[in-house]
């Protein structure tokens, strides 16, 4: 139905119009629980968001939750474009033109199945710290997000998502029950090209194309999943504001600590992270992290040799030598060589026992 432009949102719903925009693009809503606790979303992720007093761990945390999802690759990209960059009006709602500045994007090559979009959707829930194989399944990584961000979103396969815990942001699609939008960006094209102001900013990004280039060249399912993480820029009154340059002096934080960081992963062996600038034209590598194959190192003697050729004043080298040479409290030993971007590589003797 088409209603006179005096008529406010909330009386048009009232008598039964749907939005245009819902109509031009359909879109599936989804409703998120707190995992059976009591009291709204909104409180339990306040709770989440005290439980990450930096921006790093925020990185950490991500880094964490592809791993567990059993991604080989991870990628961070510092977005500076402002909302002038990203200009447009073609928006789900006049309310998003404020996430369309800077961002965090967050991509790995694990693709979310239906059965991690459900436990997304539940904030500390059993089903997630049941199963280590999900996505988030200490049901922290999706809650971590909001201390940089209101608005998240994330392409993975055919679909595109978008979280609005408040329904503030996309008002005639979401509400605090039903926070969750998703777009199957693939069959939906027609729709998407109304609004493709929205959209457009994803294309390019890790490979990303959520609207064609050109009528040879159709949107395809994404190989992968990469979260926008639009910053918060002090436009609206917030509790936390995250400013650009101090989410890149954590980022640079995180180049420091990572040859420290990798052999400790499961799944991930090879991390990225980059730098936009504002005119969107140059991309600076922060750095360029990966970690080689184990190599097992047989018997305790030549356990013991390699030992003995590192830092023996180290306490803890010390004693791991004298648990191999007596022959107790391991199971194997086996070496990692981690590589940094512009570094030399360095050798971590790993045990298992």
């Amino acid at each position: 139905n088409v209603v006179d432009s005096r008529l406010t949102e909330s009386n048009a719903e009232l008598y039964g119009a749907r939005p245009l925009s819902t109509t031009l693009l359909p879109s599936e809503r989804l409703a998120f629980t707190a995992g059976g606790k009591s009291g709204p979303i909104v409180d339990h992720l306040k709770e989440a968001v005290r439980q990450f007093p930096n921006d790093g761990c925020v990185l950490r945390e991500m880094i964490q939750n592809a791993d567990d999802a059993g991604a080989t690759c991870l990628k961070f990209l510092l977005d500076n474009r402002s909302s002038t960059n990203n200009h447009g009006n073609r928006l789900l709602s006049n309310s998003m033109h404020q996430w369309q500045g800077p961002a965090l994007w967050v991509y790995n090559d694990s693709v979310i199945t239906d059965s991690d979009l459900e436990h997304i959707t539940q904030f500390g829930g059993r089903a997630k710290s049941m199963d280590p194989g999900t996505i988030g399944f200490r049901g922290k990584g999706l809650s971590s997000i909001y201390r940089l961000t209101d608005v998240p979103s994330f392409v993975s396969g055919h679909r595109v998502v978008f979280i609005d815990y408040d329904g503030t942001n996309l008002k005639n699609r979401s509400n605090t029950t039903y926070p969750g939008v998703v777009i199957d960006y693939v069959t939906e094209q027609q729709g998407m090209s109304v609004f493709s102001d929205q959209f457009s900013v994803y294309n390019n990004i890790f490979g990303c194309q959520l609207t064609p280039r050109d009528d040879r060249q159709p949107v395809a399912d994404f190989k992968g999943t990469l979260f926008r993480l639009p910053l918060r820029d002090g436009t609206k009154s917030h509790h936390i504001t995250t400013p650009v340059e101090e989410l890149r002096r954590a980022l640079k934080s995180l180049v420091s600590d990572m040859d420290g960081l990798m052999p400790f992963l499961q799944n991930v062996k090879e991390i990225e992270i980059k730098d936009l600038d504002e005119s969107g034209e140059e991309v600076q590598t922060l750095c360029r992290a990966s970690i080689g194959a184990a190599t097992y190192i047989s018997g305790h003697c030549q356990a013991s040799r390699l030992l003995s050729q590192t830092v023996r004043e180290n306490l803890q080298w010390d004693e791991l030598c004298h648990k191999i040479s007596n022959g107790c409290g391991l199971m194997s030993l086996y070496t990692v060589d981690v590589m940094v971007w512009g570094e030399e590589p360095r050798r971590w003797l790993m045990a298992e026992g």
